[in-house]
Protein backbone atom coordinates (compact mmCIF):
# COMPACT_ATOMS: atom_id res chain seq x y z
CA UNK A 1 0.00 0.00 0.00
CA UNK A 2 1.94 3.14 -0.97
CA UNK A 3 1.04 5.90 1.62
CA UNK A 4 3.06 9.77 1.88
CA UNK A 5 6.49 10.21 4.08
CA UNK A 6 5.31 11.29 6.61
CA UNK A 7 7.37 11.93 9.88
CA UNK A 8 4.47 11.06 12.22
CA UNK A 9 4.59 7.24 10.34
CA UNK A 10 8.28 7.18 11.48
CA UNK A 11 7.49 8.54 15.07
CA UNK A 12 4.77 6.24 15.58
CA UNK A 13 6.82 3.12 16.03
CA UNK A 14 9.10 4.52 19.06
CA UNK A 15 5.43 5.93 20.38
CA UNK A 16 4.92 2.13 20.67
CA UNK A 17 7.68 0.98 22.12
CA UNK A 18 7.45 4.03 24.96
CA UNK A 19 3.77 3.20 25.82
CA UNK A 20 4.57 -0.55 26.25
CA UNK A 21 7.70 0.99 28.70
CA UNK A 22 5.22 3.25 30.43
CA UNK A 23 2.88 0.46 31.20
CA UNK A 24 5.85 -1.99 32.21
CA UNK A 25 6.51 0.78 34.76
CA UNK A 26 2.70 1.21 36.49
CA UNK A 27 2.69 -2.29 36.31
CA UNK A 28 5.76 -3.14 38.39
CA UNK A 29 7.13 -1.64 41.91
CA UNK A 30 10.85 -2.75 41.68
CA UNK A 31 12.81 0.48 42.23
CA UNK A 32 14.92 -0.78 39.07
CA UNK A 33 16.38 2.43 37.18
CA UNK A 34 16.94 0.82 33.59
CA UNK A 35 12.64 0.73 32.40
CA UNK A 36 13.18 4.79 33.67
CA UNK A 37 16.40 5.07 31.39
CA UNK A 38 14.71 3.78 28.52
CA UNK A 39 11.71 5.39 28.66
CA UNK A 40 13.75 8.48 28.80
CA UNK A 41 15.68 7.49 25.59
CA UNK A 42 12.04 6.23 24.03
CA UNK A 43 10.72 10.02 24.78
CA UNK A 44 13.77 11.78 22.86
CA UNK A 45 13.48 9.41 20.03
CA UNK A 46 9.68 9.89 19.62
CA UNK A 47 9.98 13.36 19.60
CA UNK A 48 13.04 14.02 17.44
CA UNK A 49 11.43 13.23 14.35
CA UNK A 50 8.36 14.96 14.59
CA UNK A 51 7.78 17.88 16.64
CA UNK A 52 3.69 17.69 16.98
CA UNK A 53 4.83 14.44 18.84
CA UNK A 54 4.88 16.93 21.95
CA UNK A 55 1.09 17.18 21.95
CA UNK A 56 0.84 13.47 22.18
CA UNK A 57 3.04 13.30 25.20
CA UNK A 58 0.55 16.10 26.35
CA UNK A 59 -2.09 14.11 26.41
CA UNK A 60 -0.76 11.07 27.76
CA UNK A 61 0.26 13.24 30.97
CA UNK A 62 -3.14 14.20 31.07
CA UNK A 63 -4.46 11.22 31.19
CA UNK A 64 -1.75 10.08 33.85
CA UNK A 65 -2.28 13.03 36.30
CA UNK A 66 -6.02 11.94 37.08
CA UNK A 67 -4.49 8.23 38.16
CA UNK A 68 -1.86 10.02 40.24
CA UNK A 69 -4.51 12.44 41.86
CA UNK A 70 -7.18 9.61 42.87
CA UNK A 71 -3.93 7.97 44.61
CA UNK A 72 -3.40 5.19 41.44
CA UNK A 73 -0.23 5.70 41.28
CA UNK A 74 2.13 5.80 43.49
CA UNK A 75 3.30 9.33 44.28
CA UNK A 76 7.17 8.52 44.22
CA UNK A 77 6.87 6.73 41.00
CA UNK A 78 5.13 8.85 39.15
CA UNK A 79 7.32 12.06 40.43
CA UNK A 80 10.08 9.72 38.11
CA UNK A 81 8.23 9.56 35.84
CA UNK A 82 7.78 13.60 35.40
CA UNK A 83 11.80 13.76 36.32
CA UNK A 84 12.02 11.53 33.13
CA UNK A 85 9.91 13.64 30.71
CA UNK A 86 11.62 16.86 32.09
CA UNK A 87 14.77 15.35 31.29
CA UNK A 88 13.64 14.12 27.49
CA UNK A 89 12.58 17.83 27.19
CA UNK A 90 15.94 19.27 27.87
CA UNK A 91 17.11 16.27 26.08
CA UNK A 92 15.61 17.02 22.95
CA UNK A 93 16.73 20.93 23.27
CA UNK A 94 19.75 20.33 22.94
CA UNK A 95 19.70 17.81 20.52
CA UNK A 96 17.63 19.78 18.13
CA UNK A 97 20.54 22.77 18.36
CA UNK A 98 18.61 24.82 20.85
CA UNK A 99 14.99 24.74 19.42
CA UNK A 100 12.80 26.89 21.95
CA UNK A 101 9.84 25.40 20.91
CA UNK A 102 10.13 21.71 22.79
CA UNK A 103 10.19 24.58 25.87
CA UNK A 104 7.07 26.62 25.03
CA UNK A 105 4.75 23.50 24.03
CA UNK A 106 1.46 22.95 26.43
CA UNK A 107 4.03 19.60 26.82
CA UNK A 108 6.14 20.98 28.74
CA UNK A 109 4.27 23.67 30.42
CA UNK A 110 2.08 20.83 31.93
CA UNK A 111 5.42 18.79 33.07
CA UNK A 112 6.15 22.03 35.14
CA UNK A 113 2.44 22.40 36.97
CA UNK A 114 2.76 18.85 37.72
CA UNK A 115 5.96 19.20 39.18
CA UNK A 116 4.93 21.83 41.56
CA UNK A 117 1.89 20.32 42.27
CA UNK A 118 3.59 17.26 43.51
CA UNK A 119 5.62 19.55 45.43
CA UNK A 120 2.79 21.65 47.44
CA UNK A 121 0.63 18.45 47.63
CA UNK A 122 1.47 17.95 51.99
CA UNK A 123 0.60 21.49 51.78
CA UNK A 124 -2.81 21.30 50.23
CA UNK A 125 -3.44 18.71 51.92
CA UNK A 126 -2.93 20.40 55.30
CA UNK A 127 -6.12 22.80 54.05
CA UNK A 128 -8.79 20.27 55.44
CA UNK A 129 -11.40 20.25 52.43
CA UNK A 130 -12.52 16.89 51.36
CA UNK A 131 -11.05 14.15 49.17
CA UNK A 132 -13.31 15.27 46.08
CA UNK A 133 -12.56 18.82 46.62
CA UNK A 134 -8.67 17.52 46.85
CA UNK A 135 -8.96 16.25 43.24
CA UNK A 136 -10.79 19.08 42.31
CA UNK A 137 -8.37 21.79 43.40
CA UNK A 138 -5.37 19.45 41.53
CA UNK A 139 -7.07 19.11 38.62
CA UNK A 140 -8.16 22.26 38.53
CA UNK A 141 -4.71 24.31 39.18
CA UNK A 142 -2.91 21.51 36.50
CA UNK A 143 -5.25 22.49 33.41
CA UNK A 144 -5.57 25.81 34.20
CA UNK A 145 -1.79 26.59 35.50
CA UNK A 146 -0.89 24.43 32.15
CA UNK A 147 -3.17 26.64 29.74
CA UNK A 148 -2.21 29.77 31.51
CA UNK A 149 1.85 28.57 31.57
CA UNK A 150 1.84 28.42 28.23
CA UNK A 151 1.87 31.96 26.98
CA UNK A 152 4.17 33.85 28.48
CA UNK A 153 6.80 30.89 28.19
CA UNK A 154 6.32 31.39 24.46
CA UNK A 155 6.60 34.95 25.01
CA UNK A 156 9.65 34.91 26.71
CA UNK A 157 11.49 32.65 24.35
CA UNK A 158 9.99 34.42 20.85
CA UNK A 159 8.35 31.50 20.18
CA UNK A 160 5.29 32.05 17.64
CA UNK A 161 1.92 29.72 17.96
CA UNK A 162 3.80 27.24 15.58
CA UNK A 163 0.72 24.30 15.34
CA UNK A 164 -2.14 26.07 16.82
CA UNK A 165 -2.61 23.88 19.46
CA UNK A 166 -5.13 26.32 21.47
CA UNK A 167 -7.51 25.69 19.03
CA UNK A 168 -7.29 21.92 19.56
CA UNK A 169 -8.53 21.46 22.52
CA UNK A 170 -0.47 -0.12 40.23
CA UNK A 171 -2.87 -2.86 39.36
CA UNK A 172 -4.75 -4.46 36.58
CA UNK A 173 -7.24 -1.44 36.58
CA UNK A 174 -4.19 1.24 35.95
CA UNK A 175 -3.03 0.08 33.21
CA UNK A 176 -6.75 -0.24 32.25
CA UNK A 177 -7.15 2.89 33.14
CA UNK A 178 -4.35 4.75 31.58
CA UNK A 179 -4.96 3.43 28.02
CA UNK A 180 -8.59 3.89 28.35
CA UNK A 181 -7.62 7.58 29.12
CA UNK A 182 -5.47 7.54 26.42
CA UNK A 183 -7.58 6.21 23.63
CA UNK A 184 -10.32 9.24 24.49
CA UNK A 185 -6.95 11.32 23.87
CA UNK A 186 -6.45 9.73 20.67
CA UNK A 187 -10.16 9.40 19.25
CA UNK A 188 -10.52 13.42 19.88
CA UNK A 189 -6.72 14.04 18.06
CA UNK A 190 -8.29 11.79 15.27
CA UNK A 191 -11.63 13.57 15.33
CA UNK A 192 -9.16 17.18 15.23
CA UNK A 193 -7.06 16.29 12.74
CA UNK A 194 -7.92 12.98 10.56
CA UNK A 195 -4.31 11.77 10.07
CA UNK A 196 -3.88 11.40 13.46
CA UNK A 197 -5.87 8.40 13.25
CA UNK A 198 -2.63 6.44 12.63
CA UNK A 199 -2.71 6.54 16.58
CA UNK A 200 -5.82 5.95 17.13
CA UNK A 201 -6.27 2.37 15.26
CA UNK A 202 -3.48 0.32 16.97
CA UNK A 203 -4.49 1.68 20.23
CA UNK A 204 -7.92 0.83 19.23
CA UNK A 205 -7.23 -2.65 18.65
CA UNK A 206 -5.13 -3.10 22.03
CA UNK A 207 -8.67 -2.36 23.54
CA UNK A 208 -10.39 -4.53 21.71
CA UNK A 209 -8.71 -7.10 22.62
CA UNK A 210 -9.31 -7.07 26.18
CA UNK A 211 -12.43 -9.02 25.21
CA UNK A 212 -10.49 -11.85 25.54
CA UNK A 213 -10.17 -10.61 29.48
CA UNK A 214 -11.55 -13.59 31.73
CA UNK A 215 -10.61 -11.19 34.29
CA UNK A 216 -12.49 -8.34 32.80
CA UNK A 217 -15.41 -9.89 30.95
CA UNK A 218 -15.68 -13.57 32.49
CA UNK A 219 -18.34 -12.80 34.75
CA UNK A 220 -20.72 -11.84 32.33
CA UNK A 221 -20.82 -15.13 30.74
CA UNK A 222 -20.94 -17.97 33.34
CA UNK A 223 -23.39 -19.50 31.89
CA UNK A 224 -22.06 -20.09 28.72
CA UNK A 225 -18.77 -20.86 27.59
CA UNK A 226 -16.25 -17.80 27.22
CA UNK A 227 -14.46 -19.55 24.44
CA UNK A 228 -18.04 -19.47 22.28
CA UNK A 229 -18.91 -16.04 22.92
CA UNK A 230 -15.81 -14.95 21.79
CA UNK A 231 -15.71 -16.87 18.76
CA UNK A 232 -19.40 -15.47 18.03
CA UNK A 233 -18.26 -12.24 18.36
CA UNK A 234 -15.54 -12.43 15.57
CA UNK A 235 -17.95 -14.32 13.00
CA UNK A 236 -20.62 -11.62 13.65
CA UNK A 237 -17.51 -9.20 12.21
CA UNK A 238 -16.04 -11.44 9.79
CA UNK A 239 -19.05 -10.70 7.49
CA UNK A 240 -19.02 -7.23 7.35
CA UNK A 241 -15.35 -7.89 7.38
CA UNK A 242 -15.10 -10.20 4.49
CA UNK A 243 -17.29 -7.76 2.28
CA UNK A 244 -15.16 -4.90 2.89
CA UNK A 245 -12.18 -7.06 1.88
CA UNK A 246 -13.68 -8.02 -1.47
CA UNK A 247 -14.20 -4.37 -2.14
CA UNK A 248 -10.49 -3.64 -1.77
CA UNK A 249 -9.67 -6.56 -3.79
CA UNK A 250 -11.81 -5.64 -6.46
CA UNK A 251 -9.73 -2.17 -7.07
CA UNK A 252 -7.36 -2.87 -9.49
CA UNK A 253 -4.45 -0.69 -10.41
CA UNK A 254 -1.18 1.12 -8.16
CA UNK A 255 -0.78 4.00 -6.98
CA UNK A 256 0.92 6.29 -10.04
CA UNK A 257 2.14 9.84 -10.05
CA UNK A 258 3.94 10.57 -13.42
CA UNK A 259 4.99 14.27 -12.72
CA UNK A 260 7.05 13.23 -9.57
CA UNK A 261 8.65 10.08 -11.43
CA UNK A 262 9.57 12.48 -14.08
CA UNK A 263 10.61 14.79 -12.06
CA UNK A 264 13.33 12.06 -10.22
CA UNK A 265 14.63 10.81 -12.77
CA UNK A 266 14.97 14.39 -14.15
CA UNK A 267 17.07 15.31 -11.21
CA UNK A 268 18.85 11.73 -11.30
CA UNK A 269 20.41 12.31 -14.50
CA UNK A 270 20.84 16.05 -15.18
CA UNK A 271 22.27 17.43 -12.27
CA UNK A 272 25.59 16.62 -10.14
CA UNK A 273 25.23 14.07 -7.37
CA UNK A 274 25.24 16.20 -3.81
CA UNK A 275 25.70 19.50 -5.17
CA UNK A 276 21.75 21.32 -5.76
CA UNK A 277 19.71 21.53 -3.13
CA UNK A 278 16.20 21.41 -3.57
CA UNK A 279 12.97 22.64 -1.43
CA UNK A 280 9.19 21.94 -2.13
CA UNK A 281 6.73 20.18 0.24
CA UNK A 282 7.52 17.65 2.51
CA UNK A 283 6.18 14.61 0.93
CA UNK A 284 8.09 15.50 -1.90
CA UNK A 285 11.11 16.51 -0.61
CA UNK A 286 11.12 13.19 1.05
CA UNK A 287 11.18 11.18 -2.18
CA UNK A 288 13.75 13.56 -3.61
CA UNK A 289 16.18 12.67 -0.51
CA UNK A 290 15.21 9.16 -1.06
CA UNK A 291 15.94 8.72 -4.49
CA UNK A 292 18.22 10.80 -5.27
CA UNK A 293 20.37 11.09 -2.21
CA UNK A 294 20.34 15.47 -2.63
CA UNK A 295 20.66 17.42 0.09
CA UNK A 296 17.07 19.04 1.17
CA UNK A 297 15.83 22.38 2.82
CA UNK A 298 13.01 21.13 4.52
CA UNK A 299 13.21 20.33 8.39
CA UNK A 300 11.21 17.69 10.20
CA UNK A 301 9.81 20.24 12.29
CA UNK A 302 8.55 22.67 9.90
CA UNK A 303 5.79 23.28 12.09
CA UNK A 304 8.58 25.87 13.38
CA UNK A 305 8.02 29.73 12.20
CA UNK A 306 11.30 30.23 12.03
CA UNK A 307 12.01 27.28 9.80
CA UNK A 308 8.82 28.17 7.39
CA UNK A 309 10.27 31.37 6.68
CA UNK A 310 13.84 30.39 6.10
CA UNK A 311 11.99 27.83 3.21
CA UNK A 312 10.41 30.83 1.60
CA UNK A 313 13.36 33.04 1.92
CA UNK A 314 14.88 30.00 -0.26
CA UNK A 315 12.48 30.17 -2.39
CA UNK A 316 12.41 33.91 -3.36
CA UNK A 317 16.25 34.45 -3.34
CA UNK A 318 16.08 31.62 -6.09
CA UNK A 319 13.16 33.77 -8.16
CA UNK A 320 10.55 30.13 -7.74
CA UNK A 321 8.53 32.22 -6.20
CA UNK A 322 7.78 36.53 -5.76
CA UNK A 323 7.29 38.12 -2.38
CA UNK A 324 3.31 38.20 -2.40
CA UNK A 325 2.69 35.08 -3.74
Amino acid sequence: MWTPPLHESFSYSFLVLQMYILTLILRTSSNDRRPFVALCLSNVAFMLPWQFAQFILFTQIASLFPMYVVGYIEPSKFQKIIYVNMISVILSFILMFGNSMYLSSYYSSSLLMTWAIILKRNETQNLGVSKLNFWLIQGSVWWFGTIILKFPTSKILGVSDHIRLSDLIASQNLKLAFHTLQLLAFTALAILIMRLKLFLMPHMCVIASLLCSRQLFGWLFRRVRFENVIFGILTAMSIQGYANLRNQWNIIGEFNNLPQEELLQWIKYNTTPGMPVFAGAMPTMASVKLSTLHPIVNHPHYEDADLRLAVDEYFIKNHLVTPNS
